[in-house]
């Protein structure tokens, strides 16, 4: 098989918006911002003239579905906005997210891992009564408290059960589109399915109620890029900016415009994938026309870009060739995201770099509060997951960060050992107080990776693919070096970045397995209780005129 070695990028994108020149800046008995008595500057904020933040997340875009990835990677897909935004600024090619929707999410708002929120198993869906923590702090709020003004457009995928999981109750004074994960674009209805009967509603919201149905019937991409546009254009700049846009695109159902897939008709013939590369045209151009109400309304300069997706692609329409595996797995092609830093404020000698530090989702949290607004974080280090990453990304520095754990999910059914696991347990100093191989975990320490447990849930696969239009015959079934049978994977990322081979079994990487099990065994200590998923029947939609809604208050 061969593999080839494309760009590595996640696909994280967060503006950082400053405001105005001082001339604009009014008196300080003017401001709304708590000013100190003292020096007349911001109480709680590093400067009156902080930078703004827009943060672009796309929904399960592939790692090889950006174009300077693919184009190495045999993708037909382009994208050149975000391939010009990339190629200008810092491109993370070290940077990981969770194999799932709203665990991303949920990191990248409170800046710890799942196992500390009880949010380690599946995805929140409609219906589901969970939502974030109420003792957490989100991103949002910290940055509410420095004086930015917060708004967010597009997929919320954290809870809607209460009021209070909504995200105007997280920080947010403005919040237009979905509050569930997958929706029709053009009816932005979404549904569950609960012992056999369909649960179908609309949810396109504004702030806490219904949004107009004046949107019936127009593509969720044009109506979030549209939103975006409006936040920008209205903001006043006596506060910064911070706008959280998450795009539905490119997640399931397969929908474009048209205008949009014409360019691949004689180029893609798979459908799947040619209706997907015209969503991802639409995901293209929405950015693009973000750039430019930014560079309209005098706020580019002072902008930092931060562009990632959420997971990898599914395989039957996103490609992360030449990684392993998929959205909703363990494996590099399931958690290592495409995404880069864009911003006039950046060096000179920084912009157009390749940062290959580990870098993961939680640290967004810390590297936005401290990093960037020039918030105190000293308060959050003690419960936060995330490291504060700017000086990495801004000076190219090393990464505070070693060590990355995916994730441990006590929920997800036990899988079997191998006579290889059960020999390498056996040999463990001291097997009956390690970590349970059995459970499904993953954990990346100084370029070495342990997965445990099934890595592939619910059908996901685990082989390679790549784009169908790349032409390429790949043996799928063929595993260098590995039993499909073994639960204890261990990977040498350095040498082996597509997980050909595991070396679990090799004598001499005993050691290094049996470190890394207590490693998670120490990570399990602090984890809180997993909160199951809970399917309220209270939630149908058809109890409240068609529309979903919190149904808890």
């Amino acid at each position: 098989m061969m593999f080839f070695n494309p760009l590595l990028c996640s696909l994280a994108c967060i503006v950082f918006i400053g405001s105005a020149s001082t001339a604009n800046i009014p008196k300080p008995d003017e401001m709304t911002i708590p000013l100190s008595k003292k020096t007349g500057k911001c109480s709680k904020c590093s400067s009156l003239t902080q930078t703004n933040i827009v943060f672009i997340l796309a929904d399960d875009m592939g790692y090889n579905d950006v174009g300077y990835h693919g184009m190495e990677g045999m993708s037909a897909i382009q994208t050149p906005t975000i391939d010009r935004l990339a190629d200008q600024g810092v491109k993370l090619e070290n940077y990981y997210v969770q194999p799932s929707c709203s665990p991303t999410r949920g990191q990248l708002m409170l800046g710890r891992y799942q196992i500390h929120t009880g949010l380690q198993s599946g995805v929140i869906v409609v219906g589901d009564d969970r939502c974030l923590p109420s003792t957490e702090t989100s991103v949002a709020q910290r940055l509410q408290s420095l004086g930015y003004n917060t708004s967010m457009v597009g997929k919320w995928h954290l809870g809607m059960s209460r009021k209070n999981c909504l995200p105007t109750r997280w920080g947010f004074e403005s919040f237009f589109g979905y509050l569930g994960g997958s929706h029709d674009y053009y009816t932005h209805k979404t549904h569950f399915t609960r012992g056999g009967a369909l649960d179908l509603g609309i949810d396109l919201q504004e702030n806490e109620h219904p949004a107009s149905r004046v949107y019936d019937g127009i593509h969720s991409t044009l109506i979030f890029t549209k939103k975006a546009e409006e936040v920008i254009e209205k903001h006043n700049p006596i506060r910064p900016l911070f706008l959280y846009l998450a795009y539905q695109t490119p997640h399931l159902p397969m929908q474009s415009l048209l205008k949009y897939t014409t360019p691949y008709n004689d180029v893609i013939a798979n459908p799947h994938r040619h209706i997907y590369a015209g969503m991802i045209g639409m995901l293209d151009e929405g950015i693009y026309n973000v750039t430019e109400a930014l560079k309209r309304t005098g706020l580019w300069d002072n902008t930092v870009i931060i562009f990632s997706s959420d997971n990898g692609g599914s395989r039957w329409f996103g490609s992360n060739w030449p990684l392993r595996g998929e959205k909703g797995t363990l494996w590099e092609g399931g958690i290592k995201a495409a995404g880069f830093v864009h911003s006039p404020l950046l060096p000179d000698r920084i912009r157009g770099t390749v940062s290959r530090e580990l870098m993961h989702v939680s640290d967004w949290y810390p590297t936005l509060v401290e990093g960037i607004a020039g918030g105190d974080a000293s308060a959050d280090e003690k419960r936060l997951d995330g490291f504060n990453m700017w000086n990495t990304i801004r000076n190219g520095a090393s990464s505070p960060r070693e060590e990355i754990l995916v994730n441990i999910d006590p929920l997800l059914p036990y899988a079997q050992l191998s006579y290889t696991d059960a020999v390498i347990l056996t040999l463990h100093p001291h097997p009956l107080d390690t970590f349970d191989p059995r459970n499904h975990a993953a954990i990346i320490q100084n370029g070495w990776k342990l997965v445990t447990g099934d890595p592939s849930v619910t059908g996901r696969s685990d082989l390679w693919h790549p784009p169908p239009e790349s032409g390429l015959d790949v043996n799928l079934n063929r595993l260098y070096c590995s039993s499909p049978d073994d639960v204890i994977q261990l990977y040498n990322l350095n040498a082996d970045p597509y997980e050909t081979c595991n070396v679990a079994s090799w004598p001499w990487a005993f050691n290094k397995v049996y470190e890394l099990l207590d490693r998670l065994k120490e990570h399990e200590r602090t984890s809180v209780p997993a909160i199951p998923a809970g399917l309220d029947p209270r939630s149908n939609p058809a109890l409240y005129g068609g529309y979903w809604k919190p149904w808890l208050d």
